[in-house]
C-alpha cells in the first residue's frame, strides 16, 4: 500500500474515532434515560426498548472499534 492510501486510511480511522465518541455519548444518554426511569417502567415495553437500543449501540461500538483496529493493521 502506498503512502497516499495509508494517509487516507489514517484519516478514515480518525473520522471513525470521532464517530465512536459520538456513539458513546448517545449510548450514555440512552443509559441515563433508562437509569432515571422508575423501576416498574424499566420492566415495561418502553424499558425493554431502551435496553435493546443500549445493547445495539454497544454492539455497533464494538464493531466499529474492531474495524478501526483492522484498518490500522493494514
Amino acid at each position: 500500500m502506498n503512502n497516499e492510501r495509508r494517509k487516507k486510511i489514517k484519516i478514515l480511522c480518525t473520522e471513525l474515532n470521532l464517530c465512536l465518541n459520538l456513539l458513546d455519548d448517545i449510548k450514555n444518554e440512552e443509559q441515563d434515560s433508562f437509569d432515571n426511569m422508575a423501576e416498574n417502567l424499566q420492566y415495561s415495553m418502553r424499558g425493554d426498548t431502551i435496553q435493546e437500543n443500549i445493547d445495539t449501540l454497544e454492539d455497533l461500538y464494538d464493531r466499529i472499534e474492531e474495524t478501526i483496529s483492522e484498518l490500522e493493521s493494514l
